[in-house]
């Protein structure tokens, strides 16, 4: 056990590889010793972005406190980021050492009324400035998830800038 500096109890999940997992009572953290995000998960179900900065300081890119993880348009649920009132509600978190050396971090997440059920996999690679999000969602309900005109996994709010933001991606199709 660690202790933090306002004075909670901080557990270090995992440290392997140099990739930190812990967890701070609500406040999960993943450090890849380039750069570390913070997420609250809340007790309402919403996952919130605390932070997203490059290790040791610099600039904070994330808009503090505003809903992350997906974006799913469909007739069964409408969402942007895993936000307070949703339905989804936490069922738990785990890590694991992936193959590729990297550090997964999955938060489940469970939306009782149509039975879907939602991972959001964040890993990370020890020194690099780069966090793979993923996102698996399952649908254990007796109807289909029909109409489904949005599903991805990436919805981070930044804080606002003056200058233009650049964004690079790679798409598997």
């Amino acid at each position: 056990l660690l202790f933090g500096l306002s004075g909670e109890t901080a557990t270090v999940l995992c440290a392997a590889n140099r990739v930190v997992v812990s967890q701070t009572g609500p406040r999960l953290t993943l450090n890849s010793r380039a750069i570390v995000l913070e997420l609250r998960l809340a007790p309402d179900g919403a996952v919130l972005l605390q932070s997203l900065k490059r290790a040791g300081g610099g600039h904070d890119w994330a808009m503090k406190g505003t809903a992350a993880g997906i974006n799913l348009s469909s007739d069964l649920v409408t969402l942007t980021g895993f936000s307070a009132g949703s339905g989804f509600q936490h069922v738990g978190h785990k890590h694991r050492l992936t193959p590729a050396g990297g550090t997964e971090l999955a938060i489940d997440l469970e939306h009782r009324t149509s039975k879907l059920f939602a991972t959001l996999l964040l890993t990370a690679y020890p020194n690099a400035p780069v966090i793979d999000l993923c996102l698996r969602l399952r649908n254990f309900g007796e109807a289909p998830l029909r109409n489904l005109s949005r599903f991805d996994p990436l919805s981070i709010a930044l804080q606002t800038s003056s200058q233009p933001y650049n964004a690079w991606w790679v798409t598997r199709n």
